[in-house]
């Protein structure tokens, strides 16, 4: 691989030697030297003349405010850039620090955390009594910054994922796979991006893919440094058993918190569209699980009591189909005296709590109006469904815990 450096350059008798080494270590096809006027006089020409440099293999920079971390850094930047429009890619570019004042050290580093290029090196080695490292007894150290900021990505891919934002989470991943291939970060990129894709799925309503891509990654040790393997196997057990019927309480809940995770990131519209949707949901389960499979999209009237066909052949469609919108779905529950159907209709025709959830549902511009939702409207709508919820369900609310999102820790303890 083609490599290029940028090295800051300092004064004293071993500086030149110490960078020689460097230079001798990296075998660079171009180097970018920093310095002050007087360590570029001093220096540089037995650096040049040690490393067998030719004159198209380097540029000399040099910088009027050796001791201004914040310049220097911003300087070394656009140096880096320089290089980078030569052809070189961020990876292909090294830094050595060894040299020069500490802010033009600091300010190298900076910079190429800043660009993300590939390695930063510096010269070693036994000191004399003065602290100068003793010719001769100098080694190359390299540490490789993209390996902080890969851990630094995916910390931040961590706390998108806590805020379900999984599209970006991914993204980050994605910029992490670019930058280093070390085992460890590997491994967690890759079961990071599979945990990420298996909850965007899940939160799409996708169950059939979020099964499969959950599937067993409560066992991987990670989940447990995470402090998510208990959660993980919840919501294994919980996708399994909705997926095994669309009619269940699992399903509600599960839309339930789908709504209350709109609502965590400000998008209260498309909270309250899914709460909207699970007042609906909670009749189609009525009718499905207690009266014979009843279905709102084509409802069979025969399935009906004798006393009810009537009515409801009446309402068949030019098409000879019967579909009940949510309203008519709760009507024909009351006339089938359940009592979900009874108490809702008896709030709709009183103009009750849940005639104002429609209305608000039906002003939002996701549906018929043209204004937002805000966070009290929300939270009115919510109080309203939980309370058809334990109408419905005696359980629903120790499924809870059993659906929400897992949250992984964002700085394990190994």
């Amino acid at each position: 691989m083609k490599q290029a450096m940028i090295i800051t350059v300092g004064t004293g008798s071993t500086v030149a030697h110490g960078i020689s080494r460097a230079i001798q270590d990296h075998h660079p096809e171009f180097v970018f030297f920093i310095g002050t006027e007087e360590s570029i006089q001093k220096t540089l020409p037995a650096v040049l003349e040690t490393s067998k440099l030719e004159e198209n293999q380097y540029e000399i920079r040099t910088t009027q405010r050796p001791n201004d971390v914040e310049r220097i850094s911003m300087e070394c930047v656009e140096h880096i850039k320089c290089l980078m429009h030569r052809g070189y890619r961020p990876e292909e570019i090294v830094a050595d620090f060894t040299s020069g004042t500490k802010a033009m050290s600091a300010g190298l580093v900076v910079a190429t955390f800043i660009m993300e290029t590939g390695s930063v090196s510096y010269v070693h080695g036994e000191r004399d009594q003065n602290g100068r490292v003793i010719s001769g007894t100098e080694r190359v150290t390299s540490i490789e910054p993209n390996r902080l900021l890969a851990e630094k990505k995916i910390t931040l891919a961590i706390r998108l994922f806590n805020r379900y934002q999984f599209d970006s989470s991914l993204a980050v991943l994605s910029e992490v796979e670019g930058l280093i291939k070390t085992p460890d970060i590997v491994e967690k990129v890759t079961l990071l991006s599979r945990l990420t894709k298996a909850y965007s799925a899940w939160d799409r309503f996708e169950l059939k893919a979020a099964i499969e891509l959950l599937g067993g990654l409560e066992n991987h040790p990670l989940a447990s440094q995470w402090g998510i393997k208990k959660q993980l196997k919840h919501n294994n057990n919980t996708l399994h058993l909705e997926e095994k019927s669309q009619y269940s309480s699992f399903r509600a809940v599960d839309l339930l918190e789908n709504a209350k995770r709109r609502a965590e990131e400000g998008k209260f519209d498309d909270a309250v569209a899914r709460l909207y949707r699970l007042i609906e949901y909670l009749a189609q389960v009525k009718l499905h699980n207690d009266y014979g499979r009843l279905l709102t999209d084509n409802l069979d009237i025969t399935a009906l009591p004798n006393k009810l066909q009537g009515k409801y052949e009446q309402l068949k469609n030019s098409k000879q189909k019967l579909e009940l919108g949510l309203t008519r779905s709760y009507e024909l529950l009351e006339d089938l005296d359940d009592p979900l159907g009874k108490q809702f209709m008896e709030d709709y025709r009183r103009k009750g709590e849940i005639r104002v959830v429609l209305r608000m549902r039906n002003a939002s511009i996701l549906a018929h109006g043209f204004g937002p939702v805000g966070e009290r409207a929300y939270c009115r709508c919510l109080r309203v469904i939980q309370d058809y919820l334990d109408l419905t369900f005696d359980n629903w609310r120790r499924i809870v815990p059993m659906v929400q999102f897992p949250k992984l820790r964002e700085n394990p303890l190994s």
